[in-house]
């Protein structure tokens, strides 16, 4: 999978986003995996990676993926993910 990833946070001259292979996907028992068709990039995406919003709480899952506005198609979920299904 390739996603855009924060690489750097800071400012808008000084924040680095980059492809990202994300071959390594372990998805968590109540987590799912969608395969996205489209996404945007809003105030909370703009905000997190200048280093503020949510990058305190998130920084630490490297690389940071931004855009969680999105559309597209559950692909894979945990084993406790009951309120959806793949497709």
């Amino acid at each position: 999978m390739i996603s855009i990833a924060l690489q750097k946070a800071g400012e808008i001259p000084v924040f680095e986003l980059q492809y990202a292979s994300l071959s390594d996907i372990h998805l968590g028992d109540n987590e799912i995996l969608i395969r996205n068709h489209a996404t945007s990039l809003n105030p909370i995406d703009w905000k997190t990676a200048k280093g503020g919003a949510l990058y305190t709480t998130l920084h630490a899952e490297q690389p940071l993926v931004l855009g969680w506005d999105m559309a597209g198609e559950m692909i894979q979920k945990g084993s406790k993910v009951n309120r959806f299904d793949v497709g």
